[in-house]
């Protein structure tokens, strides 16, 4: 089991292993920024079909460009996946799913709670995890 002071040193020689839960309009472009800087980056996204284009190299969106995700992809350095598995693998995770608005105006957070309980499922000791998503002040767990 990793201690917070092991993971900071993990972090800081580039060792810790990212991970990035939703690779929609933000998550991509930070798992990308991620594996840019040096970390191996585990990406996770529910649907295959966006995974299959980014395994093969392809961006599905403008930025970042289908030149980086295939160089990051080709060197190993980003690795898309639906797999929750390979979350064990992480030392550090962001969170990156859409909070749509619910039928009463409200943000929908249904994919927030729903990835937040994958992440518990294989949460480990010095595990880092943030939040990128659009919620409120209070927002129950």
């Amino acid at each position: 089991m990793e201690t917070r002071e092991a993971t900071i040193a993990k972090m800081a020689s580039r060792e810790a292993v990212a991970g990035v839960m939703g690779l929609g309009y933000a998550g991509l472009p930070w798992a990308c920024a991620f594996a840019e800087a040096g970390f191996r980056t585990f990406g996770f996204d529910v649907d295959p079909i966006k995974i299959g284009h980014l395994q093969r190299g392809h961006s599905y969106i403008a930025n970042p460009s289908s030149d980086l995700v295939g160089g990051l992809v080709q060197r190993g350095a980003l690795i898309p996946t639906t797999s929750p598995e390979d979350l064990i693998k992480c030392d550090m995770v962001l969170i990156c799913v859409p909070t749509p608005l619910g039928e009463d105006g409200g943000p929908d957070l249904g994919f927030v709670i729903g990835t937040a309980r994958e992440v518990r499922l294989r949460l480990h000791r010095g595990q880092l995890v943030v939040l990128e998503s659009t919620t409120y002040p209070g927002t129950p767990a």
